[in-house]
């Protein structure tokens, strides 16, 4: 098992008292992570889960079906955006016309989409709904020495990244500037190791 010295003591409490004092937690794999980032993400999520914290845990690909035997696999989304619905129509902006708003005698919202004149309404089946708006009070990043590495998350949720507070966990010693706070090394046998041990440390 790693050894506490390979990290700074102060560093593990202050992790320990963002993720205690968190009600929400995001965890964010790289496109196309390797066995050990997807056992370690999956690690923290379902332990800070059994913790009764709203997490959720985001791949901006999708995973391998060699991963699909890890235990709660299906719980990684490529997309971790939960505060916005968004509405796309297949609709050019030169067919359109006008995007009005109503509620209906029930209290129901009713969005109208009016088309120029000559051009049909869309069909719904060119409809497609999606969510956008990445929210959490704590983020882990798994992987990465930079936030453009996290791929489409990352240009999804760029607004939110960038001033979030990070938690980065990666398996190398490779300088990086991403992360309120920082748990590089490769002194341990993997990534899962180090994740293993900074939950026995902060008592989850």
């Amino acid at each position: 098992m790693i050894q506490e010295s390979v990290f700074n003591p102060e560093q593990i409490r202050e992790g320990e008292a963002l993720v205690k004092n968190a009600t929400s937690c995001l965890i964010i794999l790289p496109p196309d992570p390797s066995e050990d980032l997807v056992a370690s993400g999956l690690s923290l999520y379902l332990t800070l889960k059994n913790s009764l914290k709203t997490v959720q845990i985001g791949c901006g690909t999708p995973l391998k079906v060699d991963h699909a035997h890890l235990f709660g696999i299906n719980e990684v989304k490529t997309s971790v955006g939960n505060q916005n619905l968004m509405v796309s129509i297949d609709m050019r902006e030169d067919q359109l016309n006008k995007v009005d708003y109503d509620f209906d005698e029930n209290g129901k919202f009713v969005l109208m989409i009016q088309p120029q004149a000559g051009i049909p309404a869309p069909d719904t089946s060119a409809v497609q709904f999606s969510y956008s708006g990445a929210n959490a009070d704590v983020v882990f990043v798994l992987g990465v020495h930079s936030l453009e590495e996290l791929g489409k998350i990352y240009a999804d949720e760029k607004s939110f990244l960038d001033k979030a507070t990070l938690i980065s966990l990666c398996y190398s010693n490779k300088p990086s500037s991403i992360g309120t706070l920082q748990f590089h090394n490769s002194k341990n046998t993997s990534l899962s190791e180090t994740t293993a041990f900074l939950l026995k440390s902060w008592n989850l």
